[in-house]
């Protein structure tokens, strides 16, 4: 009854979204998205269980780059 099931969601402090992830078995998952300084967001997808797909939107939504990355010893991180 303690484990966290769905999506969590991350708000700035004016409210709006900073983020937000998925749960699998009460740990943080894909898909997984982070809204950018710059307007922009950044959106994870699990292709494989050891691979995950970045892809950068502009403000408007447009695609920017793509980006496959795999886990390192902390974790999954944003590429640059």
């Amino acid at each position: 009854m303690d484990t966290l099931v769905g999506y969590e969601y991350i708000f700035k402090e004016n409210g709006d979204t900073l983020k937000y992830y998925s749960h699998y078995q009460g740990q943080m998952d894909f898909p997984y998205k982070i809204w950018l300084e710059d307007g922009g967001t950044a959106y994870g997808v699990r292709l494989k269980e050891e691979m995950v797909l970045w892809t950068w939107y502009d403000k408007r939504g447009n695609i920017l780059k793509r980006q496959t990355a795999t886990p390192s010893k902390s974790g999954y991180v944003l590429p640059h």
